[in-house]
């Protein structure tokens, strides 16, 4: 509008006051300028806003982003790269062309939003649904067993459809056997086993657990394989245990050191308690030794005492009975679980044999079956014969060394171990530190010592021999009865003792003692009524008649007869 004009009616300024010029109608004011009666917006002189068409051009950039870059003013450009640097406008052409814009384009601006959306959503239309049966667990469960399979699930299926040994690990067993079902998935399987769709629409967890869901029998197979696996390793281990432990029984037996031991701790005892009456004692009460100490020194024990009174070779029990601690160390309970648990094993072998199961196994399967049920039931019987006669030698070596009857065979062995142990640590110590324990070691005294006769040794052979060990209600056998008697029953004269320093029971006898190994100091020994002492050295006698014998005379000269019941 021109100057000087007001504003329409109702919308202007009031009267008085205009536009300022150039910009609307009405005097010069500060109201805004006036709308006409078609409400279009009112012209704008050129000192106005720049337009919107002009501030869309510039927003409106190829790559929809911007260069951010540090532009050199014009006022700097002097004497510098950028004053000399003016681009002919073919070369910036030229430079365009290579920028190809379009390409730029494709390059650097994404795609629209919902373009990508709409490829995503249709790959996930063309996707393919898998069948399954199984919950998440169970799932991730099956797929772990089956991973952890030395073999494909197909291979180990057939393995145990024909009982083929040595193929299948124990490992792989423990594995198959969580393939089978649960008494609460068995409808579960029943279903995968029934499915008659295409293998490849279900999920991987149930296309390969479904040869084991067509498999009869499918955990007594399982049982059966374990066992062919284990058997010679579990009738290996049994056996050896047995073993063991009728060699320790044997060996405490004939173990000359624990007798001389037994002899001079019963002697000591009968010393330190002044009672002479006692004639034996329980094994229990051997670790009392270690319990009396002495009152000058604590760490002197009367074990410390008894040891440094013995030769070295006294005291090497553990030579005498190697497998002492072995057999200790013989868990009786495991021993006869695992007998019986091969026994449960062949009963279902046995069961897998009847009518009723026949049919479910080939007939290559149906031979192994046989073949194993024969040999595992051999073995069966050979352990249990021989448990029951490691426990029989046991209880009557108990009684041997008058023991409690209620004395378990483990805690018998484990306390002979145990002193023995306790000895051996004792004499160590006492070698050891001669300073420490100088009061035991007493100067030119005699000593506990272990000697073997001839006649002794004989004993011990006769022993292996025989391969029994004698009761305590044997009777003792005379010098006679022993390897080393001569012809005809009678006993060679016997040998003059060793003069070698050593030490013999005198006194009484224990009731326990092993007949066939007559006590040192005993052997030879006359006894009135039975044989005269021997004649002086370089003078014999003529025999008498038979049944009588004459004492030694003089050189030269016989005897008169003896009285009848006697012998030379």
């Amino acid at each position: 509008l021109p100057p000087g004009k007001g504003a329409p009616p109702g919308k202007g300024a009031p009267p008085g006051k205009g536009a300022p010029p150039g910009k609307g109608a009405g005097p010069p004011g500060k109201a805004p300028p006036g709308k006409g009666p078609s409400g279009a917006p009112p012209s704008k002189g050129p000192g106005g806003p720049k337009s919107k068409a002009v501030a869309k051009a510039k927003v409106n950039l190829p790559l929809q982003k911007k260069l951010h870059w540090k532009t050199v003013h014009n006022a700097k450009l002097t004497g510098t790269l950028w004053e000399e640097m003016e681009v002919p406008e073919p070369e910036v052409e030229e430079v365009k062309e290579a920028f190809d814009i379009q390409h730029m384009i494709n390059v650097f601006v994404a795609d629209k939003p919902g373009t990508a959306k709409a490829a995503v959503d249709t790959t996930k239309k063309q996707k393919v649904q898998k069948v399954t049966f199984f919950d998440t667990k169970r799932a991730q469960n099956s797929a772990i067993v089956m991973a952890g399979l030395s073999v494909k699930c197909e291979k180990c299926v057939e393995c145990l459809r024909t009982l083929e040994p040595n193929v299948l690990t124990v490992d792989d067993l423990t594995n198959a056997e969580q393939l089978f079902p649960t008494p609460e998935e068995v409808e579960t399987f029943q279903a995968i086993s029934e499915y008659d769709g295409d293998l490849s629409l279900l999920r991987d967890v149930e296309r390969n657990i479904y040869p084991f869901t067509k498999l009869k029998r499918g955990l007594q197979r399982v049982k059966i394989l374990r066992l062919q696996s284990t058997l010679p390793e579990v009738v290996g281990d049994v056996d050896a245990k047995i073993q063991v432990v009728m060699k320790t029984v044997n060996d405490l037996r004939r173990s000359l050191r624990l007798r001389r031991l037994l002899e001079a701790v019963l002697v000591l005892g009968r010393e330190v308690n002044q009672d002479n009456n006692v004639r034996g004692f329980q094994l229990a009460s051997l670790i009392e030794l270690m319990k009396l100490k002495s009152g000058k020194n604590t760490e002197i024990t009367l074990l410390h005492y008894c040891v440094a009174s013995m030769d070295d070779d006294m005291l090497k029990l553990s030579e005498d009975m190697p497998t002492l601690v072995t057999a200790s160390r013989v868990n009786w309970e495991l021993l006869e679980s695992a007998i019986n648990a091969l026994k449960k094993d062949i009963a279902i072998i046995t069961a897998e044999l009847q009518p009723s199961c026949r049919p479910h196994y080939t007939e290559l399967a149906i031979e192994r079956l046989e073949k194993l049920e024969t040999s595992a039931s051999q073995d069966y019987e050979r352990l249990s014969a021989c448990k029951e006669e490691a426990l029989t030698a046991c209880t009557e070596l108990k009684k041997f060394f008058a023991e409690d009857a209620k004395t378990g065979t483990e805690d018998f062995f484990q306390m002979l171990a145990s002193f023995v142990g306790s000895l051996e640590t004792v004499h160590k110590q006492i070698k050891a530190n001669p300073k420490k324990f100088a009061s035991l070691l007493r100067q030119n005294s005699k000593r506990i010592s272990l000697h073997r006769s001839a006649t002794e040794t004989a004993g011990l052979s006769k022993v292996d021999e025989e391969e029994t060990p004698p009761t305590r209600s044997a009777p003792r056998k005379s010098a006679p009865s022993l390897k080393g008697a001569g012809k005809g029953g009678k006993t060679p004269p016997p040998k003059p003792p060793a003069k070698s320093p050593g030490w013999s029971p005198t006194g009484s006898q224990s009731a326990t003692t092993m007949p066939s190994i007559p006590e040192a100091g005993q052997v030879g020994e006359s006894t009135p009524g039975k044989s005269a002492p021997p004649g002086p050295p370089g003078k014999s006698a003529p025999p008498g008649p038979p049944g009588k014998s004459a004492p030694p005379g003089p050189p030269g000269k016989s005897a008169p007869p003896g009285p009848p019941g006697k012998s030379a």
